[in-house]
């Protein structure tokens, strides 16, 4: 294995335990906000689709932690989560 290369242990059905979690769901804004479930998933669709039209990928009920900080908190970094 290459060096830096390590295997991260697998947390569930083929899927790597991230101890250095890069996006928030929906369930995370609304804590942070207090706001509701449905309305969190509202300002992810639209962070995603901003995000989507300048070029970059998406994860579908996801949104970057750095683009969402620099969204909500003028690019503070949240320790809340």
């Amino acid at each position: 294995m290459a060096a830096g290369k390590e295997k991260l242990p697998l947390q569930g059905k083929g899927q790597h335990m991230n101890c250095n979690i890069q996006f928030y769901n929906a369930d995370d804004i609304s804590r942070m906000l207090g706001i509701s479930k449905s309305h969190s998933y509202r300002l992810i669709r639209e962070m995603s689709s901003q995000l989507k039209a300048k070029g970059y990928l998406t994860i579908s009920g996801k949104i970057s932690k750095t683009y969402f900080n620099e969204r909500i908190y003028g690019g503070i970094n949240n320790a809340g989560i």
